[in-house]
């Protein structure tokens, strides 16, 4: 029930901004779409801050490989040839699909380092499904990717934020980057999954 008000409270407070004229309104988009996820300074393996993108990409390289545990290769059970007797020639993006996965978003998750917030895709899903379509064909076909959604934002947990030890191995990607990943990992898993 707290939520069913608060999503009303704020819808409210949206449609208030129209009648105050667009200044208002950009301003409050704006506000909105910017990320308040800013970038890490660590300190590397020598103890001295890291100067650029590539060094600190390195501390956390470091870091994350030290903790890892390191399995012996040893006991792997062979394997068998595979039984897969189809194939999944092409891979579509369909605008209908891609408009039923803007509307699963979670309103109030992290945006991407592209500062997309998925409430602001679930709102625009009508509109923007068509183009992210386009994209995502174009994106599969050319074999690349809007450079803002190869970045990422490592997460931090707590603690001094310039150690490398306080961010977890995980990190924000692009939301419109899972969808891409998640319509032929639905597609895959639909068509081997019924299989006997």
């Amino acid at each position: 029930m707290l939520y069913h008000d608060i999503h009303k409270s704020r819808a409210n407070y949206e449609n208030k901004l129209l009648s105050k004229g667009p200044k208002a309104l950009y301003k409050y988009t704006k506000s909105k779409l910017t990320s308040k996820v800013s970038k890490p300074v660590v300190k590397n393996k020598d103890g001295e801050l890291c100067a650029n993108d590539f060094s600190t990409a390195e501390a956390f390289a470091d870091h994350f490989e030290s903790v890892y545990l390191n399995e012996l290769c040893d006991n792997f059970p062979e394997i068998l040839s595979p039984r897969v007797s189809e194939s999944l020639d092409t891979i579509e993006f369909p605008e209908d699909i891609v408009y039923e996965e803007l509307c699963r978003l979670d309103s109030v998750s992290s945006p991407g380092p592209d500062n997309l917030s998925p409430h602001v895709l679930r709102s625009c899903a009508r509109t923007l499904s068509k183009p992210l379509s386009h994209i995502f064909h174009l994106s599969l076909t050319t074999s690349r990717l809007p450079p803002l959604w190869k970045k990422v934002h490592v997460i931090f947990k707590k603690g001094e934020k310039t150690e490398a030890a306080n961010y977890r191995p995980i990190s924000l990607t692009s939301v419109c980057v899972k969808i891409m990943e998640r319509i032929p990992n639905c597609e895959i898993f639909a068509k081997f999954s019924t299989r006997k």
